[in-house]
């Protein structure tokens, strides 16, 4: 069985408990702010493709625009998206100082999926359910 550990910027000897509060706190808002599967869609998207219009994220995620914005709006106030002008288009793009911080937020689901993965194959917690 796997131990499920929490990852090291979140918990750390070499930092203050006011510093493991701050970063807490930090990841808490993040974690609000991408529980939406459009948000998480765009990130997800913009992690592969880099920079793309409102236009262009419509076409593959199949939103309405004016929820697509929404969604982008609220991503773009958290500091995770930026944004940069091109003539009449606005792109967006993940904004690459919030990346390490969002990478260990989606690190917790990661090592919260490997937990009920291996409770789901445990005999041992299938016949106590």
């Amino acid at each position: 069985m796997a131990i499920c550990r929490m990852p090291d910027l979140f918990i750390s000897n070499k930092i203050t408990m006011k510093d493991n509060f701050n970063n807490l706190t930090k990841a808490v808002s993040i974690l609000k702010t991408i529980a939406h599967p459009i948000r998480l869609a765009v990130l997800k998207l913009l992690a592969k493709e880099g920079r793309m219009n409102v236009n262009s994220m419509q076409e593959i995620l199949g939103c309405e625009q004016s929820s697509l914005s929404h969604h982008l709006g609220i991503l773009k106030a958290n500091a995770l998206l930026k944004t940069e002008r091109q003539g009449q288009y606005i792109f967006y793009m993940l904004n690459e100082e919030e990346r390490p911080l969002l990478l260990q937020c989606l690190k917790i689901f990661t090592y919260i999926n490997d937990d009920r993965e291996i409770m789901n194959q445990s005999s041992f917690f299938k016949a106590n359910n």
